[in-house]
């Protein structure tokens, strides 16, 4: 295996497709995949279709979770408002396809609303994803601070390793097939020591703790220059790799996927900056279940959000076919 932690970092890596395992992966564009668009049959509505671009053996959790904020966002309508926070539940998996979101606004105040988005693939009874989002106004205050640093133990992105490709690793150390959301983005794990080889168990168990720069290929930049904070759902998504740490060889003994039941996300603060930092701690695994945080923050080193996550962790067995059947 080997890799060239000092490549150069393209500005924009988007191409039109990638080969992933034989097959041609669509580039991903999320601003675009997210374009929810209202329903003219049915207000509160909206509607849009997954790209395949985005599937982890179904959509990326984040992902689902950012449409549904944009779509709370356009049916409240106020450029004054901005979002404070977001709490996604997850029901059902979500395929790539069409996709409908019915949003119902709780509260619309002077300074702040409230929001509901019920997210369901077109044709299922129920609901596949809940979301619940505030929104609020930014006001000018000297009433400020900040109760928690910058880890001081990462490394710049320029500075860290590149994602291997998974062809370099047998299949008895890489249980997982070539994955569509992996050619959307640039991840580079950010500890100081940090090598592939200790990722995938061969030295572990450590703290459960991680952290790596994340960024889209295909920037999620909105016309002020800015990187819009609904993209900020992706990189929380992030809980897996600090569980990994902890349990050491065992994920390699006994493969288990990791599938969000629950992602909480404070938005703090909006950046210019394309990388974000995922710091990632799991308090906690047991009874099937795991939970952590994951700090997010920019190349200026400012907190730009907070999530909090609950998973399942749920073993597979070899040839168990995983995803939409």
């Amino acid at each position: 295996m080997s890799h060239d932690p000092d490549a150069p970092i393209a500005a924009d890596a988007t191409t039109s497709q990638a080969a992933v395992g034989g097959r041609a992966v669509p580039a991903g564009d999320l601003l675009a995949d997210i374009d929810v668009q209202p329903d003219p049959t049915r207000p509160g509505r909206y509607n849009i279709e997954f790209s395949p671009a985005w599937n982890v053996f179904y959509t990326f959790g984040g992902v689902t979770m950012a449409a549904a904020l944009r779509a709370a966002e356009r049916e409240v309508a106020r450029d004054d408002l901005h979002p404070l926070s977001a709490h996604a539940v997850f029901c059902s998996p979500v395929a790539a396809g069409p996709v409908e979101i019915d949003v119902d606004i709780v509260r619309n105040g002077r300074t702040a609303a409230n929001v509901s988005a019920d997210l369901r693939q077109t044709g299922h009874e129920g609901t596949d994803m809940r979301l619940l989002a505030t929104f609020g106004q930014h006001h000018e205050t000297d009433l400020t601070y900040r109760g928690i640093e910058f880890p001081q133990d990462v490394r710049p992105p320029d500075e860290c390793p590149t994602r291997p490709d998974p062809a370099e690793f047998s299949e008895a150390r890489n249980p997982f097939p070539a994955i569509n959301f992996h050619e959307q983005n640039d991840w580079r794990p950010a500890l100081a020591g940090f090598t592939w080889e200790e990722s995938w168990g061969a030295q572990g168990p450590h703290d459960a703790r991680f952290a790596s720069w994340f960024r889209l290929h295909k920037e999620p930049r909105l016309a002020d220059g800015l990187i819009d904070p609904v993209s900020y759902c992706v990189p929380a998504d992030m809980l897996g790799p600090a569980i990994g740490r902890a349990l050491g060889p065992i994920t390699q003994e006994r493969p288990f996927l990791i599938l969000s039941l629950e992602i909480n996300l404070q938005f703090f603060a909006t950046t210019d900056s394309s990388w974000i930092l995922q710091h990632v701690h799991s308090q906690d695994a047991g009874h099937g279940y795991a939970y952590g945080t994951t700090e997010l923050w920019d190349e200026h080193r400012r907190l730009v959000g907070y999530a909090t996550q609950r998973a399942r962790l749920r073993p597979f067995s070899a040839g168990e076919q995983l995803g939409p059947r």
